[in-house]
């Protein structure tokens, strides 16, 4: 079985899979990839940086 990890996920975890018999690929960077998620709330909104994601509010 196969599991892609973008940067961030644990490490430990991560070997810990690996001895359990997956196969992991590490990325090197943030990517697209994983999807996207954005937020917008009342008291604030946030977009993905793997999306180019950004938020801006009126004050």
């Amino acid at each position: 079985t196969l599991l892609n990890a973008e940067p961030g996920v644990d490490e430990e975890a991560l070997t810990q899979l690996e001895d359990d018999g997956w196969t992991v690929r590490r990325w090197a960077a943030l990517h697209h990839y994983f999807g996207g998620v954005s937020v917008v709330g009342r008291t604030g909104a946030a977009g993905d940086p793997r999306r180019s994601g950004h938020a801006a509010a009126p004050r």
